[in-house]
């Protein structure tokens, strides 16, 4: 028998975290429920039916609850969530994403090839278990790739509380360097928030392919994008025409900066993003 909880009827709710049915909390991307999940006592919970009726009565989305500064070491995503309800997504600062996504399709980056053509340097793939999560077990992970996440995690130097992210390691500000100079040759203009943005993207990507067993393909570029709280929150409002395109061009900044944060990752990345092409349905 699958221990898979059976989710509550969250039609009609706002994005945000709720209780899923099972004692955990959720991450529900206002379609459908994802598979990031936080533990019961890392949020303050809230049902999806309760959000949903402040909702209504109010006239506009529920306010997402806030998750606290150290989730359970098994919830995927421990960089991005924070970000995702916090303070420092604010609605004005969507276009500026968008500009930055644009501007990262410079010809420099295209120019880049599958085979090898990583802008940081080469590392070898860390040696990982082979197990695979027990099946049914959606959000939990092989003890062994945890260690390694939360090793990389630390080493990134990076808040886990919603704060703004700035570049604070050589690589990462090899990254941003790089970014924002595209940015700026594309008409762009840099900003705090989208030094944010691209980190919070990048050390995601990063998070994916080590709890994946650095095995990464179509499907599991799908899997992450499809899942991604901060993907979803990015795309707010987006004309559906410009969604996939979009879409396309935020997972470029990732492939970017997996070039530099987490380069033996980035061929698999690059591969995969490249054969996906605009089509992320």
């Amino acid at each position: 028998m699958s221990d898979t909880p059976t989710m509550p009827d969250a039609s009609g709710t706002p994005a945000g975290w709720y209780a899923d049915g099972s004692g955990a909390i959720r991450w529900w991307d206002g379609a459908q429920w994802t598979a990031h999940v936080q533990a019961a006592d890392s949020v303050a919970p809230i049902a999806a039916s309760d959000a949903r009726s402040r909702a209504d009565a109010a006239g506009q989305a529920a306010p997402a609850t806030t998750p606290a500064a150290a989730p359970g070491r098994s919830n995927k995503g421990l960089l991005i969530g924070g970000i995702v309800v916090g303070s420092v997504l604010v609605l004005g600062a969507i276009v500026g994403v968008l500009v930055l996504a644009i501007g990262l399709i410079s010809a420099s980056l295209q120019s880049n090839t599958l085979a090898g053509s990583t802008t940081g340097p080469a590392t070898a793939l860390p040696e990982i278990s082979d197990a695979p999560p027990a099946e049914g077990d959606e959000g939990l992970f092989d003890g062994d790739v945890l260690v390694e996440r939360d090793e990389f995690l630390l080493a990134q130097l990076q808040p886990t509380d919603g704060s703004p992210l700035t570049a604070q390691t050589p690589e990462q500000q090899a990254f941003i360097d790089e970014a924002s100079a595209s940015v700026e040759a594309n008409g762009g203009e840099w900003s705090p928030e989208l030094e944010t943005y691209s980190l919070a993207l990048t050390m995601d990507a990063c998070e994916t392919s080590i709890l994946n067993g650095h095995d990464i393909d179509e499907q599991t570029v799908l899997a992450h994008v499809s899942s991604s709280p901060l993907v979803d929150a990015l795309l707010v409002g987006v004309p559906a025409e410009q969604v996939d395109p979009l879409t396309t061009n935020l997972v470029s900044i990732s492939v970017l900066g997996v070039s530099y944060i987490c380069p033996a990752d980035y061929d698999q990345w690059a591969t995969a993003t490249a054969t996906i092409g605009d089509d992320w349905n």
